[in-house]
């Protein structure tokens, strides 16, 4: 089986069809990356290697750029800061996509919680794509976009959480279960 896309002619001038590889399609691209088509999963695809993470195991050290754009195709990891958990990914998320955003050192660092395999594009890898397709590339980052946004209210509401927690545990009616 090939894992190079085959280009026929089609009513567009080109079209790249799925070649019969289990790295076609990633679900972390079909659930984060809503921009992206189907030709867009197949060009990122084709550039994609599968690595295996065992537990504990960096695949993004905080402090350092990231080397590729990771999809989750099972397993979890933790996203943490330091020795402070931020949060977690599973199966069908993506990470590493900072790097591709700025080109500056992970500000976190992301570890395997147990067995994790994931689809590894090369940063340069995708930066080729995006200069090949540019319309790929806006596709991708208007998915990244939409992705971000998710975390951040995510992380704001559980911040928000965590601050009325905190709150309730110093304010001595909350303590005894009495309300104002």
């Amino acid at each position: 089986m090939s894992t190079i896309p085959t280009v026929e002619q089609f009513t567009r001038p080109f079209m790249v069809k799925p070649a019969t590889s289990s790295l076609a399609r990633n679900e972390a691209l079909a659930q984060n990356m809503k921009y992206l088509t189907d030709n867009d999963h197949v060009l990122i695809m084709s550039k994609a290697k599968p690595i295996t993470f065992g537990k504990n195991e960096p695949l993004i050290r905080e402090g350092q750029p990231s080397p590729a754009f990771y999809m989750i195709r099972s397993g979890s990891v933790r996203v943490q800061r330091g020795s402070t958990a931020l949060a977690t990914l599973r199966a069908g998320n993506v990470c590493g996509e900072m790097t591709l955003l700025e080109a500056s050192p992970a500000s976190a660092s992301v570890i395997a919680d147990d067995v994790v395999v994931v689809d590894a594009v090369d940063v340069e890898n995708m930066r080729e794509i995006f200069l090949a397709f540019p319309h790929l590339g806006s596709r991708f980052y208007r998915s990244i976009a939409l992705t971000l946004s998710s975390r951040l209210r995510d992380t704001s509401c559980r911040l928000t959480d965590l601050e009325k927690k905190a709150k309730n545990s110093t304010d001595p009616n909350m303590s005894m279960g009495l309300r104002q």
